[in-house]
């Protein structure tokens, strides 16, 4: 999976964090950052993501869940083709399909973990940090929320899909497009500790038959507790 964030944010959007002088930790944006630059150097985490793309008349649900811990992984995904499972170890891979207890696995080899970070470096192409606050505008406090993992203090912002799209180095062209495309981030950040709880991500994409929509919503639990994964 390389970097689940990456993945999971559909940008390809996120260990250096560059974080405003003017933001302070308990403005919206500053708490944004602080959450974010606090999970890109998380070492283990269990995750569980959603992803739903709705477009006129057509609705298709994607569901990612397991175990992220120092460059190894164990997830399960789920979507309309079925159920699979991977199994990353160390430099080798592990995979079933259909995840049942009576299909075989299949082993394979990847390089070797570049990092030992759960997520990946959480960085866009020209190493902008998904924490930077350029990439956001408008960041507002919704007040608070009790999810499963605890009391969450709730902020969301519009991303800036200009300065993401140069962050990203893409063509002149599909910058055009990325900033013609809305996004919005929600995340809900643990008032106990700070550390990030929920992220939800929507893009929108409008088009002549009615716009499409991507959302994202990934929730964390046991950031940096003691989690190893092992070959099956």
């Amino acid at each position: 999976m390389g970097s689940v964030w990456t993945r999971a944010v559909v940008l390809a959007v996120a260990s250096t964090v560059l974080i405003s002088s003017a933001a302070s930790a308990d403005a919206p944006l500053g708490a944004l950052s602080a959450a974010l630059q606090r999970t890109a150097t998380a070492k283990t985490a269990h995750i569980a993501l959603t992803q739903v793309y709705a477009a006129p008349g057509r609705s298709t649900e994607s569901r990612v869940s397991g175990t992220l811990a120092r460059g190894d992984q164990d997830l399960t995904t789920a979507n309309e083709s079925g159920e699979s499972r991977r199994v990353s170890v160390g430099r080798s891979v592990y995979q079933r399909r259909p995840n049942t207890p009576g299909t075989a696995w299949e082993m394979g080899a990847r390089n070797a973990p570049s990092t030992d970070l759960a997520f990946g470096p959480l960085t866009l192409a020209d190493g902008t940090s998904l924490a930077d606050p350029k990439l956001y505008r408008n960041a507002q406090d919704l007040g608070s929320e009790q999810l499963p993992q605890g009391q969450a203090r709730k902020i969301a912002a519009d991303l800036d899909m200009a300065a993401v799209g140069a962050a990203m180095q893409l063509s002149t062209l599909d910058q055009a497009r990325l900033a013609q495309m809305q996004g919005r981030v929600t995340l809900w950040i643990a008032t106990a500790d700070g550390t990030l709880l929920r992220h939800d991500l929507v893009i929108t994409i409008a088009g002549a038959g009615g716009a499409r929509t991507i959302d994202t919503t990934i929730d964390l639990t046991d950031v940096d507790a003691p989690l190893t994964v092992s070959a099956p």
